[in-house]
């Protein structure tokens, strides 16, 4: 039987695998990884330049999915990689002309339906949806922190 508590925390693990599997099945048209699809919206999404290391910290993707998705994108000449003054390896992540193309196309496609979808909530509704999402993740992240 479990606590209330414990019924809820299953509905929302039911409820992030559900929407990990919303993000693949319309990925998944488009014949790519679900990392490759992270990657693409990092970069198109972004207000400045993303590199590598900004995307395995933003998505919780290890440096070899990353390294070996980018490698294949620049083999696709979807992307480009330019290096970043004054930083010794780092180089930005930018798109090129068809991999604006093929990736605008998926990003607008998933952005789209976000901004769709989330317009079925009020901006109160979304400011508490995300401040709770987040101190349950940070609460989370310390209570299986190994440095304990």
């Amino acid at each position: 039987m479990g606590t209330e508590n414990e019924k809820i925390v299953g509905v929302m693990n039911q409820q992030f695998k559900e929407l990990t599997a919303v993000y693949h099945n319309a990925v998944s048209q488009y014949g790519i990884p679900d990392s490759e699809f992270w990657i693409w919206y990092a970069v198109l999404s972004a207000e400045g330049e993303r590199t590598q290391q900004d995307i395995c910290d933003m998505y919780a993707l290890s440096k070899q999915t990353v390294n070996s998705i980018v490698y294949r994108m620049l083999n696709k000449g979807y992307i480009f990689l330019k290096p970043i003054p004054g930083m010794r390896n780092k180089k930005a992540i930018l798109p090129t002309d068809s991999g604006m193309e093929f990736g605008g196309r998926l990003y607008r496609q998933i952005h789209d339906a976000e901004q769709r979808a989330v317009s079925a909530l009020s901006p109160e509704e979304l400011k508490i949806a995300a401040k709770a999402l987040e101190k349950y993740i940070k609460s989370m992240s310390e209570e299986l922190s190994y440095d304990q």
